[in-house]
């Protein structure tokens, strides 16, 4: 598939086909990395992997609580 390099302010981009990105289970917004091949003549753009931790739904609800509890020290804290 053709694609054409097209100017994004001082840069320049390839846009990337709709159905590739959601067979590869990415989106619009998401990080990437991309890495060049030089020798290659080639780009190559890959999913940025983040690490997600798993919480319980009680956790949520108690930090949340935690949060409106403890709210005005909170945001004096963040003042700093």
């Amino acid at each position: 598939m053709a694609q054409k390099i097209i100017a994004v302010g001082n840069s320049a981009a390839v846009t990337i086909p709709s159905g590739f990105l959601e067979k590869a289970e990415m989106k619009i917004g998401d990080q990437v990395l991309v890495e060049t091949d030089l020798d290659k003549k080639m780009v190559i753009v890959k999913p940025q992997k983040t690490q997600t931790a798993e919480i319980s739904q009680e956790f949520a609800d108690k930090t949340d609580d935690f949060i409106e509890k403890y709210r005005p020290a909170l945001e004096e804290l963040a003042k700093k």
